[in-house]
């Protein structure tokens, strides 16, 4: 079996969740959500450009790509 479902629903919490602390008002909160999410952009990025690399099909890319809620 593939871990990859596991992993696709534990990064889509992690992204609600940091999506939601974004726009806390108070606390370091905004800046780490900043920050993850913009190494979650770089982990898609990555994802897209070996993919494409390694000539995977656009629908194996998708796959892969952590699920943004």
């Amino acid at each position: 079996g593939s871990f990859l479902p596991l992993e696709r629903a534990a990064d889509a919490t992690l992204i609600s969740y940091l999506e939601r602390a974004k726009v806390q008002s108070l606390g370091i909160e905004p800046l780490m959500a900043y920050l993850l999410l913009k190494e979650y952009e770089f982990k898609a990025v990555r994802i897209v450009v070996v993919g494409k690399t390694n000539q995977l099909s656009a629908e194996l890319i998708r796959e892969r790509l952590p699920e943004h809620p």
